[in-house]
């Protein structure tokens, strides 16, 4: 509320009684790559649960997309898992902008630090941040981390520096890819 919406939000949501442990920050050599294992391991392990991906530049999204379907093996569950023509359970991979209202079980996040700033970048994050159900799973380029102590003070690195905290705090949930 205070970083985001300048403390506009007046009426906030109940209280869950557990905090969301499902946020998960996995620093890789290649964010596509990395992305479209995961979710081809999502719809064999997981196929009853929804998939959202998020990258933040429809380029991204486009190259996501390809390399995702350049994996699937035919007749496969995860070919099912990726055709599916209920737009309500149907995977998606789109730009925060038009994944607004796009909740889904599990949502993967492309995270590009690249044009992420002022009030567009900080809208972003905040859609981004907010569309997983059960888990949020960040990935990042160790580049792109190693550009870190360098750049500007920004919500999307506070937003990894949270995220990096929280995993420094709970080791069970350090990625094992």
């Amino acid at each position: 509320n205070i970083k985001i919406y300048n403390q506009s939000i007046k009426q906030f949501p109940h209280p869950s009684r557990e905090p969301f442990k499902g946020e998960i920050l996995d620093i890789v050599q290649d964010k596509v790559i990395s992305i479209a294992e995961a979710a081809i391991e999502h719809a064999q392990k997981h196929p009853g649960q929804t998939l959202g991906i998020i990258a933040f530049s429809q380029e991204r999204c486009y190259e996501i997309e390809s390399e995702i379907h350049q994996r699937i093996e035919k007749g496969s569950s995860a070919e099912r898992f990726f055709n599916q023509e209920n737009n309500l359970t149907r995977y998606y991979v789109k730009t925060p902008e038009r994944a607004c209202d796009k909740y889904r079980d599990k949502v993967f996040v492309c995270a590009d630090p690249e044009g992420i700033t002022g009030i567009t970048g900080e809208h972003k994050i905040a859609i981004s941040s907010s569309l997983a159900k059960q888990e949020l799973h960040v990935f990042i380029t160790e580049v792109n981390i190693a550009k870190h102590p360098n750049a500007k003070a920004t919500l999307f690195w506070n937003w990894i520096e949270y995220l990096q905290k929280k995993i420094k705090l709970e080791p069970s949930a350090i990625p094992s890819s």
